[in-house]
């Protein structure tokens, strides 16, 4: 896998390299066939041949071994040398004779079975090419649905292809379909014989070309390598190729005289949206974007040849770059030598000690069940041995003939045991919805002990490992409980064995022992108590080489992650945060702010910090200061390129008129960081109306989409000076940021601020579904949720408030803020809050139209976003495209994504706190009833809940208790049934605790409500 991901990376640049340096200097089909060499790369696996001339010669060996055979529970470097896999064989030959496990389902040459770090990236690996597969069927069904409802035959004479259609709202003329493949034409392009003629030979040469069938490739390739940017942009550039070649080819056939007019029609052509679906698209179509358009019109008129030196250079360097690139390491005998001394890694550089989180006050851990009365039965009782993952039993043989094994019983139980001749002795029981990855594995010298752990998926998001031992008797005592993916080995340096586990990516745990005793420690919980400030945001794997757990957090809510690293010790965890550069800074004064860069690069930048009124966009903000390459500059220059080269990065402001018109944007490499101001200044009543703070000023920083970088040669060198300057002047954007909050006291900012809150104003909400194809087949299947406020009811309470669509779900349950652009406000530089008022003001005064006096309501609002807001362009929806609804009915809200978190902890047996669980139970709806009952944990999920709910019902009163118990109860529309009951329980705990808050409380409700409560508590 590692050299499937390093020679297709590299073959990628090559390309790419080639594509630049040969630019214009041969045909453009050539240009395109370098393409079919990558391709290949991504979609075969396997290097047929080892060379001494393949790059993968470069990887050191440990590297790719770490990732591909090294175990999540590794051996210590004593037991197994650093060149040897673990193995079923080493693993017994370090045992006890009277425990030796032996795998009867894998061989001794094997790795020995579990969880491992190969297992782990697979399965991630396979998720994504999943999730990128299915967007691309759904997105490719979708647009084929789509074009059925509006295409109509199209008679032509002269098309190639059997079928031709007249399709409205296309973005460009399309060729479409794999199997029955047929042109899609605009109105646009059927508005002149000599346009449709251009556009039909334009679409034609795609299918002779194969175009509609390499899209199709071109997308199981990003399925297969979605981790890696490079495909993507391989994807992006050889699109782009697709389309330079098909203009070649389209001029030949239509001769050189319609070469220009043939231009004009490219330019007639250009979509001002986006295409739908993207990579993802298996349309060929005529859409580019402005740089893609620059470079089809250049090319059309430079009309590029291969020269014979061209094409010499261009054949050496693809069967260099095949013969690097398609063939593996060669052999090594020479392997690395072990050793036995200890080494104590360097503090990382770049690093400091920020905080020491002392182990003293962790509490001492015991199993749950600890004691286990063993239940034996009759070997009969199995009917099914459920298998590990790989179709095979996941049995783990013990040296005396015992077998554990995960079975299904003849109730349709699931019971993991010991099968020792006719008889079981059943240990635990599994309660969950799978039906394989159940597998046992050895450990040596864990905490004291050899023996056994399970390994099963105990819910949606993750998958236990379980430690058991046999005392002197044989029967099997539970030693550590891990709810997820564990490292296993000598962590913190005392010379014995520890557990580390880790939680839903931004979470580990920590067993340890001291004086023969076992410990727990929650590491999240433990650096909150030292470092308030601090949320961990992310975890990931444990660095074995230098014995650093690496890990992300912020400094403040929801703002920007930063590294930092833990390292264990015997008595404390150290947190080792990066150091804050102290360098020397260049200071410029831009539009009023300082922006500082480091000095030592003052000689290698080109700054602006001057732009005329060209650059300045009532959109886009004032564009403070561009910073270039100079290297890169002049080299573009030299050859004439002016533009698109040594881009480094661009710092605007933007006031919250144009941050609310870019938070609705693509946002594609760019992110506000900085904010300056306060709530707003009043006007037209603005203070108080967000649910979040709005600011005077907004600071963007935008980089690049595509690597900028430009050498006189055309060359990229990556191991040239050259490059190496270029990487480490792109990484300077940290420190730049970071110094211009401090030098001008702004404060740090996260777009998730914005993002990741619940509404946008302080008002009133309604929720309405829209069926975007009723209009057309009356179909309601999908729909998109509309979540609606009141913006002006804070200065104007009341029904007669104007109601506008403030955010909507896709039926896939992604959300969208929306604000109205200032092409529907028809006034630049206004907050939606002002268009707002003044709309309302007009509503108040009869002055209004009919489009805007159908504000009053929810629904006359939905109708106008529809009609109006450019989203769906649906300018007469038909009767019965809306409906309302009480809320976002989608398992991926965020309040349901909580839910399912809080259903996990709690059968993970973490404890939550009262106000955690308080205030996730709050929000439930009924969906969320809905949406944990779909997801199958197990029979046991409400278990843990209702205990949780009762603990807090008859708790110590705390705010706000009663009301979400409330709630919670009213959620759930189910008068009988295992969960009603139990929510009976909570409402009568609540009563208990302190009666007459829970009558207070009650006021809140209405009558209805209060009756079916009171009906409750009998």
């Amino acid at each position: 896998m590692i050299g499937w991901i390093v020679t297709s990376s590299v073959l990628i640049a090559v390309v790419l390299t080639l594509r630049t340096a040969l630019k214009g200097r041969i045909r453009l089909r050539l240009q395109y066939a370098l393409w079919l060499l990558v391709l290949v790369r991504l979609l075969v696996p396997v290097n047929p041949l080892s060379s001494p001339l393949s790059v993968m010669n470069a990887v050191p060996p440990a590297a790719v071994s770490h990732v591909t055979t090294a175990s999540i529970s590794p051996t210590p470097p004593d037991a197994v040398s650093p060149s040897e896999p673990k193995s079923h064989t080493t693993v017994q030959a370090s045992l006890p004779a009277a425990s030796v496990p032996q795998s009867s389902a894998q061989s001794q040459s094997h790795p020995a079975p579990g969880f491992t770090v190969k297992t782990a990236l697979l399965t991630v690996w396979l998720a994504g090419v999943l999730a990128v597969a299915a967007a691309l069927l759904i997105s490719n069904f979708l647009f084929a649905r789509r074009l059925r409802r509006v295409r109509r035959l199209f008679q032509t004479e002269g098309a190639k292809l059997p079928v031709v259609y007249l399709a409205e709202g296309l973005p460009s003329p399309c060729l479409f379909g794999l199997v029955h493949p047929a042109i899609y034409l605009t109105q646009e392009a059927v508005a002149t014989e000599t346009r449709l003629g251009q556009i039909l030979t334009h679409e034609e040469t795609h299918f002779r070309h194969g175009d509609h069938w390499w899209s199709l490739l071109r997308g199981v390739a990003l399925a297969l390598h979605w981790y890696n940017p490079l495909v993507w942009l391989a994807a992006i550039v050889s699109r782009r190729d697709a389309e330079l070649c098909c203009d070649e080819d389209t001029i030949r056939r239509l001769g050189e005289e319609q070469r220009i007019d043939y231009g004009r029609t490219l330019l007639s052509m250009v979509s001002q949206r986006r295409d739908p679906a993207g990579l993802l698209s298996c349309a060929t179509t005529m859409t580019s974007g402005k740089r893609g358009l620059r470079e089809r019109i250049t090319l059309l008129a430079k009309r590029p040849k291969t020269a014979a030196t061209a094409a010499v250079c261009l054949l050496l360097a693809v069967c260099m770059a095949a013969g690097c690139t398609f063939t593996g390491p060669k052999p090594s005998s020479d392997s690395a030598a072990g050793t036995d001394e200890p080494v104590t890694p360097d503090l990382p550089v770049g690093y400091k000690l920020t905080g020491t989180v002392p182990l003293e006050d962790v509490q001492a851990y015991t199993p749950e069940n600890q004691t286990v009365t063993p239940a034996e039965v009759s070997a009969s009782d199995i009917t099914e041995i459920l298998p590990d993952g790989t179709g095979k039993d996941g049995i783990l043989t013990l040296s005396d003939g015992t077998e554990v094994l995960c079975y299904r019983d003849k109730s349709g139980d699931k019971y993991w045991a010991l099968k020792r001749g006719d008889t079981l002795t059943r240990f635990t029981r599994e309660d969950n919805c799978y039906t394989d990855c159940y597998s046992a594995d050895p450990f040596q010298d864990v905490f004291g002990h050899d023996g056994f752990r399970i390994v099963c998926p105990r819910g949606a998001a993750y998958t236990a490992y379980d430690y058991y031992y046999l005392d002197e008797d044989g029967s099997p005592q539970l030693l550590a409980e891990c709810a997820n993916y564990v490292t296993e080995g000598d962590l913190n340096g005392d010379g014995t064995k520890e557990l580390l586990w880790y939680y839903h990516g931004n979470e580990s745990y920590y067993y340890f022992e001291r004086e023969g005793k076992l410990y727990l420690a929650d590491v999240n919980g433990l650096i909150r108590d030292v470092l308030p400030d601090w949320t961990v945001s992310g975890v990931k794997e444990f660095d074995q080489e230098d014995a650093i757990l690496p890990i992300f957090y912020q400094s403040i809510q929801n703002g920007p992650e930063s590294p930092a690293y833990l390292r264990f010790t015997p008595e404390a965890i150290q947190v080792l945060e990066k150091e804050k550069s102290t360098e020397e800074m260049t200071v410029y004064i831009c539009k009023g702010v300082k922006i500082g860069l480091p000095a030592k690069y003052a000689d290698q930048l080109i700054v602006q910090t001057e732009f005329d009124s060209s650059e300045y966009s009532e959109t886009y903000g004032l564009p403070l200061i561009r910073v270039s390459e100079k290297g890169s500059v002049e080299a573009g220059k030299a050859d004439g390129i002016s533009e698109g080269v040594g881009w480094l990065f661009t710092i605007r402001r933007l006031t919250r008129a144009q941050y609310e018109q870019y938070i609705c944007g693509d946002r594609s490499e760019e992110f506000a960081f900085a904010v300056s101001g306060t709530d707003g200044d009043g006007q037209y009543g603005n203070v108080g109306q967000y649910t979040a703070p709005v600011y005077d000023e907004y600071y963007v920083f935008s980089t690049a989409t595509d690597v900028q970088f430009y050498s006189s040669d055309g060359k990229i060198d990556t191991q040239s000076d050259a490059w190496k300057n270029w990487e480490e002047l792109c990484d300077m954007g940290d420190a730049v940021r970071a110094d211009m909050i401090s030098r001008n006291g702004l404060t740090a900012y996260s777009d998730d601020q914005f993002l990741n809150q619940d509404f946008t104003y302080n008002s009133a909400h309604a929720y309405i579904k829209y069926y975007p194809y009723y209009t057309f087949d009356s179909d309601k299947s999908l729909y998109d949720t509309l979540v609606l406020s009141q913006p002006t009811q804070s200065i104007r309470p009341g029904e007669d408030s104007v109601w506008c669509v403030e955010r909507w779900y896709d039926e896939f349950g992604n959300c969208y803020p929306y604000f109205p652009s200032f092409d529907v406000i028809e006034q630049e530089n206004i907050t939606a809050v002002e268009y707002y008022n003044r709309l309302q003001q007009c509503c108040e005064a009869g002055s209004g139209i009919d489009a805007e006096m159908r504000q009053l309501t929810p629904l006359g609002a939905a109708e106008s976003f529809v009609t109006e807001s450019g989203w769906y362009n649906d300018p007469n929806p038909a009767a019965g495209s809306f409906a309302e609804t009480d809320g976002v009915d989608t398992a991926y809200t965020a309040q349901n994504v909580l839910a399912q978190q809080l259903v996990l902890d709690l059968m993970a047996r973490r404890t939550v706190d009262n106000e955690t669980l308080l205030s996730c139970a709050g929000g439930f709806t009924a969906d969320t009833w809905g949406v944990l009952g779909r997801n199958e944990y197990g029979s046991d999920w409400w278990t843990p809940l209702k205990a949780a709910l009762l603990k807090a019902a008859a708790g110590e009163q705390q705010d706000f208790r009663d009301q979400r118990l409330l709630h919670l109860y009213l959620s759930y529309s189910k008068s009988e049934g295992t969960i009603a009951d139990g929510l009976k329980d909570v409402l009568s705990a609540l009563y208990q605790a302190d009666p007459l808050t829970f009558d207070k409380t009650l006021d809140i409700c209405t009558t209805s409500e209060q009756a079916r409560i009171r009906t409750a508590l009998g």
